[in-house]
């Protein structure tokens, strides 16, 4: 991603503290520092939150010192502790971050399945769900979702590998609302003929990768 001196920046963390992507997340937050003039907010959320607590918060502590701002998911955060973040770190919500998204704030990306865009303008975000369901992250992915689709946001989910688990039987039952509603759009890349309880609508890989260069940005979990 190429970094503009005059953009605000902000870089969604999912990555466990301690993975590839969470050290990529680390590098890539202290460039952005170097090179921008503009506001930087590093938003974690999933299993991104532990990185708020000791001792991996020193690693980040520093970068908030030097003007950025550590967001953390309150809800993701209180599924996981009992006690408050480090004090380098602030409390906030999904919906903050969509709104920061959405006005002034080019996103970035580093998680599980970590992927990075914005670059190219396009008329809504993609959020690809590549990871099999699990308990919260299953949660959490969908009400990341939601977050979004409540500020009427033009979303997309594309459901690939092993996250085509999330559109059969009990799991299906929380992403089947996005369609019952029409909150955001939904597609699958899953083997031709494989189960689906949900109205996700078929694209090959070749149409989903276009999908994704087209998006204002993309997060994939």
């Amino acid at each position: 991603m190429q970094v503009l001196n005059d953009n605000n920046l902000i870089l969604l963390v999912r990555a466990t503290p301690g993975s590839a992507p969470a050290v990529d997340a680390l590098n890539r937050a202290s460039r952005m520092l170097r090179e921008s003039s503009g506001e930087l907010v590093v938003f974690f959320h999933g299993a991104g939150v532990e990185h708020a607590c000791a001792p991996n918060a020193a690693e980040w502590s520093p970068l908030a010192a030097r003007g950025a701002r550590l967001e953390v998911c309150r809800a993701a955060w209180q599924r996981r502790h009992d006690d408050e973040p480090d004090s380098a770190f602030i409390s906030s919500s999904l919906v903050s971050f969509w709104h920061r998204v959405a006005s002034d704030h080019q996103l970035a990306c580093c998680g599980q399945g970590q992927h990075a865009s914005g670059e190219l303008p396009g008329r809504g975000w993609v959020i690809e769900v590549t990871a099999p369901p699990s308990d919260p992250d299953s949660r959490e992915i969908l009400e990341l979702v939601l977050a979004g689709a409540s500020l009427e946001l033009p979303l997309a989910v594309i459901f690939r590998d092993h996250g085509c688990s999330h559109l059969t039987g009990a799991e299906a039952r929380g992403w089947r609302q996005l369609v019952d509603f029409e909150l955001a759009e939904l597609y699958h890349c899953c083997s031709e003929g494989g189960e689906s309880d949900i109205a996700a609508t078929p694209l090959s890989r070749d149409r989903a990768e276009r999908l994704c260069e087209t998006a204002r940005g993309v997060i994939s979990t």
